[in-house]
């Protein structure tokens, strides 16, 4: 590969662009089950929070290149392929990019919700940039909220409900899940609660029928078979188990998508196929 070939898939190792279709499917399937109807606000939406999430992915190994040099030596960083300097200026690019789109979306949409919820998107994903590492609660908690307001913000582009808030919680707990697997993965020891994570993880798309009644019970099975064999790779691989369940967002979307069309659901079930295409090309964490 040459030296291009290499520096391009360096920066998508350490922006962690295997996860973007996650990013996409949250966006879409809230977007959508919020009422949007305007493909431009979407769009704008889709472009943001791919910057945010590029942008923190870039920050956050910044912050860990002395924790990586140990526990994660094959990372671009520590290996010296991209530069400290080269990579703090793309994300501060993309940030900046980010807060431009953010101050015009507003002005496509009917109230400026957007420009609230995803002012704290940018914020919670700043934060989790700088504190992730410390593994505490609090830091496991930001991380959630992270997608939670993800959620949040793409359905304020059409209309906040209740339901939108319910959608959003479920995606926070979701990713809390993952979060406290993927803190213990330097940790030789299992992770010592296999069977509540399953638990929970299996009960989360019930609450998509608190709006109304899944339109096709088949477009849900994706998400329980792939998250039921997920779960037989927690006890051999950790890193692995993460990578899966990390993909496994798209078909959490596809079972609220399902209460709203299965053109919905579908899409976000071929994103998640594209995660994992994705993942055969780069990392996902």
């Amino acid at each position: 590969m040459d030296s291009s070939g290499t520096q391009l898939r360096a920066l998508l190792v350490t922006g962690r662009a295997a996860n973007l279709p996650t990013v996409w499917s949250n966006v879409i399937a809230s977007f959508f089950l919020a009422g949007g109807t305007q493909l431009l606000p979407l769009g704008l939406a889709l472009i943001f929070s791919s910057l945010i999430y590029l942008g923190a992915c870039f920050l956050g190994d910044l912050r860990d290149i002395e924790h990586d040099r140990i526990h994660r030596p094959e990372r671009p960083l520590p290996q010296g392929v991209l530069s400290k300097k080269g990579v703090r200026n793309i994300a501060v690019s993309l940030l900046i990019i980010a807060a431009a789109i953010l101050l015009f979306i507003p002005t496509l949409t009917p109230t400026h919700h957007p420009l609230f919820t995803g002012g704290l998107l940018m914020i919670a994903s700043l934060t989790y940039a700088r504190f992730h590492q410390k593994k505490s609660l609090l830091s496991l908690l930001n991380m959630a909220s992270c997608r939670s307001l993800l959620v949040l913000f793409s359905a304020s582009l059409a209309s906040l409900s209740a339901y939108s808030i319910l959608f959003a919680l479920c995606m926070g707990i979701y990713t809390f899940l993952l979060s406290c697997v993927a803190a213990s993965e330097n940790s030789p020891n299992a992770f010592s609660r296999q069977n509540l994570l399953s638990a929970v993880m299996l009960i989360l798309p019930i609450a998509a029928i608190y709006k109304q009644p899944i339109v096709n019970p088949f477009l849900v099975l994706p998400y329980f078979i792939h998250t039921t064999l997920s779960k037989k790779l927690l006890s051999s691989s950790k890193p692995a188990f993460v990578s899966r369940a990390l993909a496994g967002f798209c078909l959490l979307d596809a079972c609220f998508a399902s209460t709203h069309s299965p053109t919905l659901s579908l899409t976000c079930i071929s994103l998640f196929l594209t995660a994992l295409l994705f993942q055969r090309i780069t990392p996902a964490t």
